[in-house]
């Protein structure tokens, strides 16, 4: 029987990156143009800085009214 430890440092290759992002306008169509603006700039930008574009992904668009109300 053989005991001991041993420490290996890996230097990360990756990162997992969750970004929130809005948009606001007076119409729903506005807001929802700005945000698709909004997302090509940061796929572009991802890209840019050697990002895998298959694993740029975006989540469903989410519509809120914002008038005080829940």
């Amino acid at each position: 029987q053989t005991t001991g430890s041993a420490t290996i440092e890996v230097v990360p290759t990756k990162i997992r990156l969750t970004v929130t992002m809005q948009a606001e306008a007076d119409e729903a169509k506005k807001a929802i143009k700005l945000l698709q603006t909004h997302k090509e700039k940061v796929r572009e930008s991802l890209a840019e800085l050697k990002a895998d574009e298959k694993s740029i992904h975006f989540t469903n668009t989410k519509l809120e009214q914002n008038d005080g109300f829940p």
